[in-house]
């Protein structure tokens, strides 16, 4: 079963990744094709997306974006100690759900919205304990701050970049403000070009009331929802786990996972909204749910149960495979 193959360290993994990897982008190609309607104006959508029509270049970009971000988790467990360094799980879960999303017909603003919340993870992570540590918070309050012209939704991580830097360290008056910048910086260049062009000037400022006035639940279809709901049970028993018994003593992990956990709360906003449509609800909390629900899966020592747990996962993930393959109503 997967289990034994994932707890076998990086050969099994590859195997296990690689073929389920293989395995949606072939089935991708035969989906239903359907077209993206945005609940409100969105940048990435109407006007960055406008010259991919290629299915084989859009294809890649999903894929660049879906493998740079299982570098960036491999680097925050070995790197960072978010997790075992033995424990694939995360990679796993997160290679799994995101290829849910791979379509030929549509770039995935989620999955390069998640390589940039990873990497400010990782930014964020270098500060603890670190002194010289203010080109860290600048590029990670920067590459937050650019996930607002991919999704306004996002602006629920700037007050969760904030809480995780209090976490990790006390922040002085110069740091605060190097933050700050970052987060200014790609708002100022976005308008100067905006001005020079006449194009879409103040755009935040014209969104963000728009995107308010459209809050409501996402549209899921029903294996989705079964799907969401899985996922949403896997959660709880993983934080019931994580209570009653901690794995891990040392400080920076614990840090980390409790950024994780705002990480979560926050993109928790953001998938129930009107941003969250289809399986894109979940790819926008995916980062934390992957790593939360890969240490559940890690430290099960019954292989049988994590089996169980695996194989509702994988049939889950399959019918709403097969529901976009038409082959299911």
């Amino acid at each position: 079963m997967f289990a034994a193959s994932i707890k076998q360290g990086l050969r099994g993994s590859a195997f296990s990744i690689g073929a389920l990897l293989l395995s949606f982008i072939v089935l991708s190609f035969f989906y239903v094709k359907t077209t993206y309607t945005a609940a409100f104006p969105d940048l990435f959508y109407t006007y960055f997306s406008t010259p991919f029509k290629s299915a084989w270049l859009i294809t890649l970009f999903n894929l660049v974006c879906l493998f740079s971000a299982l570098g960036l988790i491999n680097l925050l467990i070995n790197v960072h100690e978010l997790s075992d360094k033995m424990n694939f799980f995360p990679t796993f879960l997160y290679a799994f759900w995101a290829a849910l999303s791979l379509s030929p017909y549509q770039l995935s603003k989620e999955l390069f919205i998640n390589c940039l919340v990873l990497f400010a993870l990782y930014k964020l992570l270098n500060t603890y304990r670190n002194e010289n540590c203010l080109s860290d918070l600048f590029l990670a309050a920067f590459c937050l701050s650019l996930t607002l012209f991919l999704s306004v939704a996002c602006w629920v991580y700037l007050p969760v970049f904030f809480v995780s830097v209090v976490i990790l360290k006390p922040l002085t008056f110069r740091e605060i403000l190097v933050s700050l910048l970052g987060f200014l910086c790609p708002l100022f260049i976005f308008e100067c070009l905006a001005y020079l062009s006449d194009f879409q000037q103040w755009y935040l400022l014209e969104m963000f009331p728009l995107y308010l006035s459209t809050l409501h639940l996402p549209s899921q279809t029903r294996y989705e929802w079964v799907l969401l709901g899985v996922v949403l049970v896997l959660l709880i028993f993983s934080f019931i786990q994580l209570i009653l018994n901690p794995h891990s003593t040392k400080v920076k992990t614990a840090k980390g996972k409790t950024s994780l956990g705002w990480c979560l709360s926050g993109s928790l906003l953001i998938a129930a909204s009107a941003s969250g449509q289809g399986i894109s609800a979940l790819l926008y909390a995916l980062v934390p749910v992957s790593f939360i629900c890969g240490d559940y899966f890690f430290y099960i020592r019954r292989l049988l149960f994590v089996n169980l747990w695996l194989s509702l996962v994988l049939i889950t993930g399959f019918l709403v495979a097969l529901s976009k393959l038409g082959l299911l109503l």
